[in-house]
């Protein structure tokens, strides 16, 4: 099984391709169609939902306008390749799509929930949404662990480590369980291993600093600094209420490991 080529690039995590196969199995319709047209409009219309919760959830005065303005970004900004609007309504079909606008984000609002009312329902969605990341995308192995360690993190400075939040922590903590121990096993049962990233610069082995995230996502014009410097002033023009507090420390925490611990280093052995 080691030799199979679905397992040594980890495409064999992505149980988003056999759904849809199986979806055109069970109803007959061409693959093509399911693949291209129906699971993508799906899953559009999932993101929808999940902004517009996370936008009321946040506070948002004129979710409207909101929805406009986001919908305007998603259309029309794509300045490079990994633009995140790139990966938007254009790429839904792609497994990257949904891991970034659907399971990032359902992953963020159940845990706001589950900050918000300490219940057992969104916290076990919140295991279903980095479950979920798994199966869209290879990535998400890595983006899971990511976003249980910010939760983590961000849920005790919330609550200033009382007791109380350790707990929260821990249960929170659980959801990283899954993508740990499938990140393991493709390392070190099946040898799989990212290569870096390709960038203009060439490939990297960290793309985790801010000047290098404007290049490689944002684009080196105009509206990609704006797009960063809307990512440092979020936290501030956050409404600062009891709901959104955990989202203002999560921001922060992010901004920090952006400016102050990324680094970017060559690898030439790579680029050969």
């Amino acid at each position: 099984m080691r030799t199979l080529t679905g397992l040594a690039n980890g495409y064999i995590l992505t149980s988003y391709d056999y759904i849809r196969a199986a979806f055109s199995w069970a109803t007959e319709i061409p693959i093509l169609v399911s693949y291209y047209l129906i699971w993508p409009a799906f899953i559009a219309a999932l993101v929808v939902v999940f902004q517009f919760r996370l936008f009321r959830l946040a506070g948002v005065t004129n979710i409207v306008l909101a929805s406009v303005v986001f919908f305007v970004v998603m259309l029309a900004w794509g300045d490079v390749h990994r633009t995140p609007a790139n990966f938007g309504f254009v790429r839904l079909f792609q497994g990257k799509g949904p891991l970034i606008w659907l399971a990032i984000p359902a992953a963020l609002y159940y845990w706001l929930r589950h900050m918000q009312s300490n219940g057992t329902r969104p916290l076990i969605l919140l295991y279903c949404a980095i479950v979920a990341s798994v199966g869209f995308s290879p990535t998400g192995v890595l983006t899971g662990l990511l976003l249980v360690g910010l939760f983590t993190a961000a849920t005790l400075v919330s609550g200033r480590f009382a007791r109380v939040y350790w707990r929260r922590a821990i249960a929170i903590c659980l959801a990283g369980v899954y993508p740990l121990l499938i990140g393991l096993v493709m390392r070190h049962y099946f040898g799989y291993s990212s290569q870096g990233v390709h960038t203009a610069g060439g490939i990297l082995d960290s793309t985790s600093n801010a000047a290098i995230v404007q290049s490689t996502l944002l684009g080196n014009n105009m509206r990609g600094a704006i797009a960063l410097l809307a990512v440092f002033v979020a936290p501030i023009l956050l409404r600062r209420t009891a709901n959104t507090a955990p989202l203002q420390i999560y921001f922060w925490i992010c901004i920090v490991l952006l400016v102050f611990l990324g680094r970017a280093k060559y690898s030439p052995n790579l680029a050969s």
